[in-house]
């Protein structure tokens, strides 16, 4: 389970990880499809949802992007039951 907040850590390759714990939100169990983008070297993004964490990385670039994919999938409305 990931801390309460918003855990931002740095990477070394270089980028930023960020982790969302769903366990209480009314996101918890829903399916997420995995997201992998490269664009270069620096512009990268992947993002998951495993054991109710929304885990993603992220190149140097593009900060708020990771952001606006958890915001899009949290806000559209789910094929599930």
């Amino acid at each position: 389970m990931c801390s309460p907040g918003l855990p931002v850590d740095r990477l070394d390759n270089p980028g930023w990880t960020v982790a969302i714990d769903l366990e209480e939100a009314t996101l918890s169990g829903r399916p997420y499809e995995r997201t992998g983008i490269r664009r270069s070297d620096s512009g990268w993004v992947m993002a998951t949802v495993s054991d109710d964490v929304f885990q993603a990385s992220r190149g140097p670039v593009n900060p708020r992007e990771v952001l606006r994919l958890f915001r899009d999938w949290a806000t559209s409305v789910s094929d599930e039951p």
